[in-house]
C-alpha cells in the first residue's frame, strides 16, 4: 500500500490561490504533514486519570487540561479517552452507572456535577485534537465480587451477563446483549460531539488456564436451530456480527464519526512466519484481519507492543504484515506501548520508540497510537524524544476518502502583517458550516509547504512567532478544513513588510 500522504509538487511560481491538495514535506523535516498521532488516556484502575478518585473535581479537571496541553505541545492530533471500562460510565450515561474510577463508588455521581467526556470534547476540540470515545464492548466487571450499582447490567439484566473466572462479560452469543451494546454506543454518538468510537483488545476474555468459557448451552441451542459452524467459528461469528453492527450503527447516526479497534497485535501465532505468541483469532475469537478487509472499521491499530528486533514478536515484521492485509486501504496505525517494552518488561528506550515511528512510516502506515498517556507525563526524555525527533511539526489527520469528503469553502481576505519578531495573520471566514478548522502553512526555501499551525474555526486571526518559521521573511498560506480534515483551496498572500 502506498503512503496516504495527500501531497503534490508545487510549481516555482505559486498563484494567488493554490490547488486543493495535501502539503508536501520540507526536505529538512521528515515528519509527514498528514499522520494520525494519538494517545490513550486510560481510566480503569486510574492508570492515567484521575490520579485519585477522591480528589476534588477541580483537580481532576486540571489533570485533564495538563494532558491535553501536553498532547498539543507534542504535536499529537488525537486522544482516545476511556469512558466505559466495565459496563460503567465516565460520562452522563442514560443506561449505565457512574464509574467507581471517577468517584470512588459505582453509581455515585460526581459532586459538584460535571461530565468528563463533554469536558474532554470541548477542551480537546479547542486545541484542535480529535477525541475518540474509548469503550470496552464486552467487559462488564473486572471483579465480579465488588459491589455493583443498582443500575449496573449485572443487577438489572443478569440474563445478559456471563461470569468467567473473576470477570463479568456481556454475553457475545445473545442478540439482546448486542442490542444493549448498540443502544449504549448510539447514545454516546448521538449526544456527544465525539470524532470516533474506539474499542480495545478485549473480546472473548483472555483465557484462564483450565477455565472454559461457559457458553455450551447457547452453542447447543444454535446447533439445534440448524447452525453448522464449529464452536470456535461460531464464537468468531458472534464477534464479527457485533463489529459489523456497531459500525453500521455509528454510520447511520453520524457518518463522519470514525470507528476504530485496537486488537491484540498477533492475528494468529505463526503468521507471518517466525512470529510466535498468543493467537487472538483462536483465543479471543477476534478475526481482526476480517474486520479490516470487510471495511467494518475505519482504522485498525494493532497493539504492537514489542521491540523492532524482538525475535518472536518483531514490531517491524508485524507492521509490514498488517499493511499487507489492508486490501481496502483503510487506515492502519501502529499501537505502541511507551510504558513497557513487553509483558513485565521495563519501558522501551526513547530511541526504540522513535525508530518504531520511523518503521511505521516506512511501511506506509498512517500513524501511531501510544499507550499510555502517563508515559509522556512521567518521562521528560520520552516527551523530548517524540517532540524533537518524531513530531517536530504538527500534522493533519490522514484523509478517509470513503467517508463524506466535500471540501469546505476557502478563507477570504487573508492578510499578514509583520510585528517585531512575529507575524499577525488575519482572514475572513466564509459562511460555510462545514468549516471545522484552519490550517496555516509557510512556504519553504525549496518552494514546498510546511504545516506550522492548526486553529479552530472560531478563530480568524493568529500570531506566528519567528521560532515557528525559522526564516526571516516567510510567505504564508492558509486553507479551511472540515471535521474530517478535507481541505479547501489554499490561499496565499505575500508578506506585508
Amino acid at each position: 500500500m502506498k503512503k496516504e500522504f495527500i501531497s503534490c509538487i508545487l510549481t516555482l511560481v505559486l498563484t494567488l490561490t493554490l490547488a486543493a491538495a495535501g502539503p508536501t514535506q520540507d526536505s529538512r523535516d521528515k515528519s509527514p504533514s498528514r499522520e494520525f498521532r494519538g494517545a490513550w488516556i486510560t481510566t480503569i484502575y486510574n492508570l492515567d486519570w484521575p490520579s485519585n478518585r477522591s480528589e476534588p473535581v477541580s483537580q481532576q479537571k486540571t489533570e485533564l487540561i495538563q494532558m491535553l496541553d501536553k498532547a498539543t505541545a507534542l504535536n499529537l492530533n488525537a486522544v482516545l479517552f476511556q469512558i466505559r471500562p466495565e459496563g460503567d460510565a465516565l460520562y452522563d450515561s442514560k443506561y449505565e452507572p457512574w464509574s467507581l474510577w471517577l468517584t470512588g463508588k459505582q453509581g455515585v455521581a460526581p459532586v459538584p456535577y460535571w461530565d468528563p467526556l463533554a469536558f474532554v470534547v470541548e477542551e480537546g476540540h479547542a486545541r484542535c485534537l480529535e477525541v475518540h470515545a474509548w469503550m470496552n464492548p464486552y467487559r462488564m466487571a473486572t471483579n465480579k465480587d465488588t459491589p455493583k450499582a443498582a443500575d449496573h447490567i449485572s443487577r438489572n439484566r443478569k440474563d445478559l451477563v456471563v461470569a468467567y473466572d473473576k470477570l463479568l462479560v456481556l454475553d457475545p452469543a445473545k442478540e439482546e446483549a448486542l442490542d444493549y451494546l448498540l443502544t449504549v454506543v448510539k447514545d454516546v454518538v448521538r449526544r456527544y460531539d465525539v470524532d470516533g468510537i474506539h474499542f480495545d483488545d478485549y473480546f472473548y476474555p483472555y483465557p484462564k488456564q483450565g477455565v472454559e468459557f461457559p457458553d455450551q448451552t447457547e452453542y447447543e441451542a444454535y446447533k439445534t436451530a440448524g447452525g453448522t459452524l464449529s464452536k470456535s467459528d461460531w464464537r468468531r461469528d458472534n464477534v464479527d456480527r457485533m463489529v459489523k453492527r456497531v459500525n453500521e450503527t455509528i454510520q447511520a447516526e453520524k457518518p463522519w464519526v470514525k470507528f476504530g479497534i485496537s486488537p491484540f497485535g498477533i492475528w494468529k501465532s505463526g503468521v507471518p512466519a517466525g512470529i510466535v505468541g498468543l493467537s487472538s483469532y483462536n483465543t479471543l475469537y477476534s478475526d481482526s484481519r476480517k474486520w479490516l478487509q470487510e471495511g467494518w472499521v475505519d482504522y485498525l491499530a494493532p497493539q504492537l507492543y514489542w521491540n523492532i528486533e524482538a525475535p518472536r514478536q518483531s514490531y517491524s515484521k508485524l507492521m509490514e504484515w498488517w499493511m499487507e492485509q489492508n486490501t481496502l486501504n483503510r487506515h492502519v496505525y501502529g499501537g505502541t506501548n511507551i510504558v513497557r517494552a513487553s509483558d513485565n518488561a521495563p519501558a522501551p528506550s526513547v530511541e526504540e520508540i522513535q525508530n518504531r515511528v520511523k518503521v511505521t512510516r516506512e511501511n506506509g502506515s498512517q500513524g501511531n497510537i501510544f499507550y499510555s498517556f502517563k508515559g509522556f507525563m512521567n518521562s521528560k526524555a520520552m516527551e523530548n524524544g517524540i517532540k524533537t525527533n518524531a513530531y517536530p511539526k504538527p500534522a493533519l489527520v490522514p484523509l478517509m476518502p470513503w467517508k463524506p469528503s466535500l471540501a469546505p469553502s476557502k478563507p477570504m481576505n487573508f492578510k499578514v502583517k509583520e510585528s517585531g519578531n512575529s507575524w499577525e495573520l488575519a482572514w475572513d471566514s466564509p459562511e460555510d458550516a462545514k468549516i471545522w478548522r484552519y490550517a496555516i502553512y509557510r512556504k519553504t526555501s525549496a518552494g514546498t509547504l510546511e504545516l506550522i499551525k492548526v486553529v479552530p474555526a472560531t478563530q480568524t486571526q493568529v500570531r506566528i512567532n519567528s521560532n515557528e518559521v525559522l526564516i526571516s521573511f516567510p510567505e504564508f498560506v492558509i486553507s479551511a478544513l472540515d471535521r474530517l480534515a478535507n481541505e479547501s483551496q489554499r490561499v496565499e498572500v505575500e508578506n506585508s513588510k
